[in-house]
């Protein structure tokens, strides 16, 4: 298994006010990096390109530096590129409309990205491999790969509505080569593919990080420590998720770790030295490389030179963390992202969060202009977890579902007992994993395109259902008779037969899951019971033990024999 460690330095000027600029941080980091000897990705800002000070500092770095482009518009660069430029009484520099390439026509960031990259190339001889920001439209980046042939771009994590930027739904700490017209989800076909590698510019918390609405949990120290957590609650969290990370990426393991020069260095000093002290031992140990953007792009796109393969992220319980007891396993393929989770209290483990990607889908601003604070990207999902907040606090994490009002999916056991917290998560290999309850075990399968699921009794006479969770008092549900759509089951007595049962969602109906036997001749059952503001479908198989292939989808549903269908 192959384990990085990348390190990105953005490099703000003068350029925004309230000044967001700290020289004594980018000459601090500078120190740290030359003391422990490791690798670094620099990334100025036009600004920093056009400030002597920071000119200099680039130009004075050692062999195992590297420095690219941190693509986040300001004022000068607007107007060395004869874009207009202005922020209003009440806005921030940050909103998307100034800050980001899609706030900009398609001829006003042809202009943009033109005249940073001549900037760089008077100052450094060349054009950068590298270009980062917390997003990019995807026609920048295709612009910046076909005329300045830039390697890789970098983004931000996940997140939902920090600083007006949203990016939900994509590949979690992941490199992969991105869809050329639509960079926030995996290409699927050559065709379709960019010529550059997209990386995460930080690495998330797949646990506790997805639904929080701060963002905190993450390799940044400075997010976490600006909560007014002690240096050794940082560093003490942090070393552990870069381990856990390293340990469980499959076939790729990358920590990415950011440092912005915008914060009193005075503070953050030495939760940084400690964390630099930590890298230097894992590279000296060899646990993982520490080295730059380019250089991670470049083995990548040797090791994949086609596609990118699908990685399963498994995150076990035990990180220094406010849940200690839970576990995630977060799926990417080019086809679809799940997310299943447990809490070990008995409740399961549940599939929370399940998207689909369409390589003919498009970046929504690869011409419309984000003309107002936000910019989103949000891959259409069939099941998403962190809509539903239980947890009050914004600071604390958020669990993904509860048992009186969430969607997801899971597995049961329809006679006996529950589990009574006797529950146990391993992983099996690379693609699969056994979950364990006191009545029955199942194995889940992660495949290219589809999940394959195959229980097991432990008791005779326990029968095993496949449990869907819907936020409504009672989906809309057809069936299909002799190949035609015939509307029906209205009534929740209703059962449902069919050899065929698809779930699509109400507000994304191009979304959808084909659930069927392993056995293609056996034909599935599905009841619905009511449980107060939701309803609950039920599906069991002919035979006790229940072994079932899911296969996502973007296509509208087209009815065949035996297939019903659910809206929910």
């Amino acid at each position: 298994m192959e384990k990085y460690i990348i390190y990105n330095i953005p490099l703000r000027g003068g350029d925004t006010s309230p000044i967001w600029s700290r020289w004594d941080m980018a000459v601090g980091v500078k120190a740290l990096l030359e003391k422990y000897e490791l690798a670094g990705t620099w990334l100025p800002r036009y600004d920093a390109l056009c400030n002597p000070d920071y000119t200099d500092l680039c130009l004075s770095l050692d062999d195992r530096q590297e420095v690219g482009i941190w693509l986040e518009i300001t004022a000068s660069h607007a107007e060395a590129a004869g874009v207009p430029y202005c922020i209003d009484d009440g806005e921030e520099w940050f909103w998307a409309k100034h800050a980001l390439t899609m706030g900009y026509t398609q001829a006003e960031r042809r202009r943009l990205i033109d005249v940073i990259m001549e900037r760089y190339s008077e100052l450094f001889g060349l054009y950068p491999r590298v270009v980062s920001m917390w997003m990019i439209d995807s026609f920048s980046a295709d612009y910046m790969s076909r005329k300045y042939g830039i390697k890789a771009v970098g983004l931000c994590r996940n997140q939902y509505g920090i600083d007006g930027y949203t990016l939900w739904g994509g590949w979690n700490n992941l490199l992969y080569w991105p869809s050329r017209k639509y960079i926030w989800q995996p290409a699927s076909s050559l065709e379709g593919k960019g010529d550059f590698i997209i990386y995460p510019v930080i690495t998330e918390d797949t646990l506790i990080n997805y639904g929080n609405e701060k963002g905190i949990w993450s390799t940044e120290v400075s997010m976490m420590q600006l909560q007014n957590l002690s240096a050794d609650h940082v560093i003490s969290y942090i070393r552990q998720l870069t381990e856990h990370t390293l340990q469980n990426g499959f076939p790729v393991s990358l920590v990415s770790l950011v440092v912005e020069n915008s914060w009193d260095w005075g503070q953050l000093a030495e939760a940084y030295e400690r964390q630099a002290s930590h890298l230097a031992a894992l590279h000296r140990q060899q646990v993982a490389r520490v080295v730059t953007v380019s250089e991670i792009a470049g083995t990548y796109t040797q090791t994949y030179p086609d596609l990118s393969p699908a990685q399963i992220w498994y995150q076990p319980a035990g990180i220094k963390n406010p849940l200690l007891d839970s576990a995630c396993i977060t799926v990417c393929t080019r086809r679809y992202r799940a997310r299943m989770r447990t809490d070990y209290d008995g409740t399961g483990l549940k599939m929370t969060d399940l998207r689909v990607y369409d390589e003919d889908e498009t970046d929504p601003y690869w011409e419309e202009v984000s003309q107002g604070r936000f910019a989103s990207w949000i891959i259409p999902f069939l099941l998403d977890g962190s809509l539903y907040h239980i947890n009050g606090s914004s600071d604390a994490p958020l669990i993904d579902i509860s048992s009186s009002e969430p969607t997801y999916l899971a597995l049961r056991a329809l006679s006996g007992k529950g589990s009574e917290h006797k529950e146990r998560l391993c992983r099996l290999d690379e693609h699969t994993f056994l979950w364990e309850e006191e009545r029955f075990t199942a194995e889940w399968f992660f495949g290219d395109e589809e999940i394959v699921i195959k229980t097991g009794s432990r008791f005779p006479g326990d029968t095993i259902g496949f449990e869907l969770v819907c936020d409504c008092t009672l989906p809309e549900v057809s069936a299909s008779k002799e190949g035609l759509s015939a509307a029906g089951f209205t009534e929740k007595s209703d059962l449902i037969k069919a050899a065929q049962i698809i779930v699509a969602g109400r507000h994304t109906p191009d979304v959808s899951l084909d659930i069927r036997s392993l056995d293609q001749q056996e034909i599935l059952a599905g009841d619905w019971t009511a449980l107060g503001e939701v309803s609950r479908l039920m599906i069991r198989g002919e035979q006790e033990e229940l072994s079932l292939c899911l296969r996502p989808g973007r296509r509208p549903i087209s009815f065949k024999e035996q297939t019903a269908a659910v809206w929910c």
